[in-house]
């Protein structure tokens, strides 16, 4: 039976409900930087419990070891431990995360799910062992706190500082970007993180899913007003209640 801890990067990255833009295209991000000053918004060392390179230490702190033994993967989204994952047998899950990822739908409203996706990839792996959601505290703050849409026996969701201390080495280690939530200029504190657990596990191979490409995050003033109205007329058609609201 397996030790899997799971990182989504989004745990560090504060997000409002207010903002309520959709997340199916990480290609709008020229919008948001526009509308918001995501600098300010998404400090990492204002919002996030922990800074992202002292993961490492704290999930010793918490008795979770890693070494050359545990098998790394890294992806863009996290969708992808399921590919990584599934088969396993699974006594301990830990997931870090701004979500919660069971959920039993696809967002081609299909009921069960049929597609695996970023959502629903803890509901199509199913372990049979305890899965522990550790939430940021800014969730808290933002009535943002992720909830399962049925109780499940083996699902805690929780803060770090209520995360037991487990005594468990850790067989699968997975992190993953997650794009369309994280702002790119985020990017380099991401890399600087994963080289840090590369180091814990003593380790220069992994399972590579993607995420290795630096985004081109800078909002350009000159962006041509052709294709900026292209974008506005595009996203429009399925606009999330106080997205875009105006042409430039």
């Amino acid at each position: 039976m397996s030790v899997v801890v799971s990182v989504d990067f989004d745990y560090f990255i504060r997000e409002s409900p207010l903002w309520n833009w959709s997340h199916l295209d990480d290609m709008v991000w020229h919008v948001r930087y526009a509308e918001l000053d995501l600098f300010a918004e998404t400090n990492i060392g204002k919002f996030a419990d922990f800074p992202p390179d002292a993961l490492g230490r704290i999930l010793r702190k918490k008795g979770l070891q890693l070494d050359r033994r545990t098998k790394l993967a890294r992806a863009f989204e996290h969708e992808k431990a399921y590919d990584f994952l599934k088969g396993k047998p699974i006594k301990l899950l830990v997931n870090f995360d701004a979500h919660h990822d069971i959920h039993d739908h696809d967002t081609y409203v299909n009921r069960p799910a049929k597609k695996v996706e970023v959502g629903n990839w803890l509901w199509f792996l199913k372990p049979r062992g305890m899965i522990y959601i550790v939430y940021p505290k800014w969730c808290i703050r933002e009535r943002a706190v992720p909830r399962l849409g049925r109780p499940k026996e083996n699902v805690r969701i929780l803060t770090i500082r209520k995360l037991p201390h487990f005594n468990q080495h850790v067989d699968y280690l997975f992190v993953c970007r997650s794009d369309a939530w994280t702002p790119p200029h985020h990017d380099e504190t991401f890399e600087q993180m994963f080289s840090i657990l590369l180091r814990e596990c003593n380790k220069k191979r992994f399972k590579d899913y993607g995420a290795y490409r630096p985004r081109n995050w800078q909002y350009d003033a000159k962006y041509p007003l052709k294709l900026w109205n292209e974008d506005f007329a595009r996203l429009q058609k399925n606009r999330p209640s106080g997205f875009l609201t105006e042409k430039l």
